[in-house]
């Protein structure tokens, strides 16, 4: 099977995760490439593709993302004016036997948790610039549903030393961090890196001052169940409250002062 229209990238290729994406590269501006490898996708050879082309059957175990120019019809749908919208620009549209996600003016994405294969509609300039949060976080959405049977939950933020800062979506600016809670690692834009015996989960206060103020597990349970990036009509699903209850148990929560923290003066790396 010749693999040659198609380019292929994986998620953190070097920590073996099943997440691919599946792109004919011609078809958009050449920024989608740049992108997607800030993303941490890193482009698989033409051995390794026609390898997973091989695999790529209805039990697949990994999901394979196929991202597609939109049709006229789907460009309609993705830049139609809906119910929904009031409540922002994302929305799940549950259907006999699968999800349709998605986000106004930008991509639609049809997904099943039962098929590993899934397919997103969206335009030439998908991965540029002038959106880069609306980007990022449908590439996080993807993630967030991909990554849940492997035991890997994301929540909006960024890493740091003491371990993660989880921020509220528009703040994190579509940034995630996915937290591998088998393995102890952890993965963003910055690449993945093993968690420290001491891992702590910061939320920033506008009020507090020059000291930090412990949360409960109850407490940081509840933060980090808010600020997930699983996204579902029906809310969180099990999998993902086990592996946010089983991370609330051993990281330790703290209330930080927002002025005392410094960002990444330029988050897109």
């Amino acid at each position: 099977m010749s693999t040659s229209k198609w380019t292929y990238f994986q998620f953190q290729k070097d920590q073996g995760l099943p997440a691919y994406i599946k792109v004919n590269l011609s078809d958009f501006d050449a920024s989608l490439s740049a992108f997607l490898m800030q993303m941490k996708f890193q482009e698989l050879s033409e051995r390794e593709a026609l390898d997973l082309e091989t695999q790529a059957t209805p039990d697949f175990s990994g999901n394979i993302l196929t991202i597609r120019l939109a049709s006229p019809n789907v460009g309609r749908q993705i830049n139609s004016v809906t119910e929904s919208d009031r409540w922002g620009a994302e929305c799940i549209t549950p259907k006999d036997g699968y999800r349709v996600y998605r986000f106004k003016g930008r991509a639609l994405l049809v997904y099943s948790f039962g098929v590993g294969m899934w397919e997103m509609g969206c335009f030439s300039d998908f991965g540029s610039s002038e959106a880069l949060p609306d980007y990022r976080t449908i590439i996080n959405r993807y993630l967030s549903w991909a990554l849940v049977t492997q035991g890997i939950v994301g929540f909006w933020g960024v890493p740091v030393e003491e371990g993660i800062v989880v921020l509220k979506k528009a703040e994190a600016q579509g940034e995630a961090v996915f937290v591998d809670v088998r393995k102890r690692f952890l993965y963003s834009i910055e690449g993945a890196t093993k968690m420290k015996p001491y891992f702590g989960i910061l939320r920033l206060d506008s009020i507090l001052k020059n000291r930090n103020i412990r949360m409960t597990s109850e407490e940081l349970l509840s933060f980090l169940l808010v600020n997930s990036t699983f996204f579902d009509h029906q809310g969180l699903n099990m999998p993902v409250r086990q592996v946010i209850q089983t991370l609330a148990k051993f990281a330790e929560g703290l209330v930080h002062p927002r002025e005392s923290f410094k960002p990444r003066t330029d988050l897109s790396l």
